[in-house]
């Protein structure tokens, strides 16, 4: 996908099919066949997008090592962590993705996606930060951050071994990019990004087939840290972050391929068409000849409007032609 001519066409959005097939999202999350069903749904109905992705969920990795949840609102999220201390949870054995059920679901999906059709298969891991977070909550992690740097690597480290097997299981199965979800980064200074993070997430990014960084919310404080990475392709960034202004202030940032960045919420949950129809077109007026992939900022929610997506395609399509 990201060697291929821009701009490229790739909404996060493949939740919306599961309005399509009339179907529950707890149901999808937890069998494959059922999410492949909505996700070729969401194709037929769209099937001008450059590249497809399961149902984004953020949980899957802690639930495989064992952390407590509950489905609420038919998300899974999860309700409690394992340990306070970064040595404990270092001590946590490697899942098999192929025996963890929650892994093994979204492995499923992708290789079905990737045998029914010529569309690209992206696939979603959560990053390190993301599921130390998960496995220590927040308040701890960050104070593992400020006092203990060399527990804090040494989690790092050990979260990324969790979640490779994963990757490449995906990547096995027929995933073509994997997008990295880095939500919890902005809690962190640009500082311990720099010190403690970068590094981990470098490691992390070789092997993987055209890594994309996902940080969802205001990261304009971290976007020129971001922009030096050197083995992520891409960037994939929310709303809060304007494109063109960022390119005109980070130079290197055209070393990059920026994806994004309409408002999932404020503009495609509950804009009008119209709204959609503006922000699109002004986004891609603004990246006229960079390397760029029109997307939305963050995932969709299923209750999206479709007209909107509707407006979403029709917008971008017309612009390409």
């Amino acid at each position: 996908m990201l060697d291929e001519p821009f701009p490229r066409i790739a909404p996060l959005a493949s939740s919306t099919g599961i309005r399509m097939t009339g179907t529950h999202l707890r149901d999808n999350i937890n069998d494959a066949k059922t999410q492949t069903a909505s996700v070729l749904a969401f194709l037929r109905r769209y099937p001008d997008v450059d590249m497809v992705f399961p149902i984004m969920d953020t949980s899957v990795e802690a639930r495989a090592v064992g952390c407590p949840f509950v489905f609420k609102d038919s998300v899974p999220v999860i309700t409690d962590h394992i340990s306070a201390s970064p040595y404990a949870v270092t001590a946590l054995d490697i899942p098999d993705p192929h025996k963890e059920k929650a892994m093994r679901v979204n492995i499923d999906v992708v290789r079905s996606l990737a045998s029914a059709g010529k569309t690209p298969v992206g696939c979603f891991v959560i990053g390190p930060v993301t599921l130390a977070a998960h496995l220590m909550g927040m308040t701890p992690l960050v104070r593992t951050a400020m006092n203990d740097s060399d527990g804090f690597w040494e989690l790092l480290v050990h979260c990324t071994c969790i979640i490779r097997p994963y990757a490449q299981a995906l990547q096995d199965a027929g995933a073509s990019a994997v997008m990295v979800l880095e939500p919890q980064i902005g809690m962190f200074s640009p500082r311990i990004y720099e010190k403690s993070i970068r590094n981990v997430l470098e490691e992390f990014a070789l092997g993987l087939v055209d890594p994309v960084l996902h940080v969802c919310g205001d990261t304009n404080k971290h976007i020129g840290l971001f922009a030096q990475t050197e083995n992520f392709l891409g960037l994939s960034l929310d709303a809060p972050v304007d494109f063109a202004a960022s390119l005109a202030q980070v130079p290197e940032l055209k070393d990059k391929v920026l994806i994004g960045n309409v408002d999932p919420v404020k503009v495609m949950l509950r804009g009008t068409a119209d709204m959609v129809r503006d922000s699109v077109s002004s986004l891609l007026d603004s990246m006229n000849g960079e390397s760029f992939v029109l997307s939305s900022g963050c995932d969709l929610v299923p209750d999206t409007p479709l007209e909107n997506l509707d407006a979403f395609m029709e917008t971008a399509r017309s612009y390409l032609k």
